[in-house]
Parts: structure tokens; C-alpha cells; sequence
């Protein structure tokens, strides 16, 4: 018996008829395709493992191609080091430039003063970005609303299975 017929005799997919829609055959064959996943990590898992009677000293020849390989890598760490030392150091840079432009495009001192400015303007237009972000929403809102429906609409309708000839 070949693994494609070993796999089909234990699967259990739920066959075309007037009460099973599309969507629930679609649904069933993946869970059925999916079925074995882990067991063949398992088994992969089972298969790079080394089993001790594998185990051997390494050649002359393996260990210079290993020094090789940690010389020309050893500048490996100290890049990526520096690589995240950058990118905190932008992010620093990035802020302070921020809150600096903040500071003198508000005429603020400090976050207490920016606080009761703030305090001071948003009332006055609170109202207006309420009523613009609750349109936006709404609106989006219908768009995805129509567009689930409609996809659900084709699967909704009964399959019909094929009948023989």
C-alpha cells in the first residue's frame, strides 16, 4: 500500500450532499491534510539526533575547516553588537529630536507645561476628531461587512454532488 492510500484510509472528510456546504468540505480537507504534522517533525526531530555508536573524533581536516569557519565568523557578534547599539542610539536621536521640536514649536518649558497646554486645546477639538474618526470607522465598517458577506454568500449554497452518467 503506497503512503498516498495509507494517508486517504484515515482521513474522514465530510463527502458533498444537500446539508454540507462548500465551506464545511473545504474545512474538513484541510484538517484531514494537516492531520500529521507533528508526527512527521517528530520523526525529523528522531532523525538529526546523534546516537552515541555515531559519534567520532573529528578528522584533522574537520577540525581545520571548523577553526576556519570560527575565524572568519568571529566578527560576526561585533557587527550585529554594533548593529543594535546604532539602532538604539537612532532611536534615542529620533526622540530627543521630537520632543525638542515639540518643546519650541509649542513654546513649552517642560511636561507639566506641555500637559495644561495640552489640557487647553484638546476640548476645543475634541468633538471634531471624534466626529472624523467615528465616520472613518463607520465607513470602513461597511466596506468589510459587505465584503464578508458576500464571500460568505458563495459558500453558503448546498453542494450538489455529481451524479453518475
Amino acid at each position: 500500500m503506497s503512503e498516498a492510500e495509507e494517508f486517504l484510509k484515515h482521513i474522514e472528510v465530510p463527502r458533498a450532499s444537500s446539508n454540507v456546504t462548500s465551506l464545511e468540505v473545504a474545512s474538513g480537507g484541510m484538517h484531514a491534510v494537516t492531520r500529521g504534522r507533528y508526527e512527521y517533525l517528530n520523526d525529523f526531530m528522531d532523525s538529526m539526533e546523534v546516537k552515541e555508536e555515531e559519534r567520532r573524533p573529528m578528522t584533522k581536516r574537520e577540525i581545520q575547516r571548523a577553526q576556519k569557519f570560527f575565524r572568519t565568523s568571529s566578527g560576526a557578534s561585533k557587527t550585529i553588537g554594533g548593529a543594535f547599539a546604532a539602532g538604539t542610539a537612532l532611536c534615542v536621536g529620533a526622540f530627543a529630536a521630537s520632543w525638542w521640536y515639540t518643546k519650541s514649536t509649542m513654546k513649552v518649558k517642560d511636561s507639566k507645561e506641555y500637559a495644561e497646554k495640552m489640557r487647553e486645546i484638546v476640548p476645543e477639538t475634541k468633538g471634531t476628531i471624534n466626529r472624523s474618526v467615528s465616520g472613518n470607522v463607520q465607513a470602513i465598517k461597511r466596506r468589510v461587512t459587505g465584503w464578508v458577506d458576500a464571500g460568505k454568500s458563495q459558500f453558503d449554497k448546498p453542494v450538489v454532488p455529481d451524479t453518475p452518467k
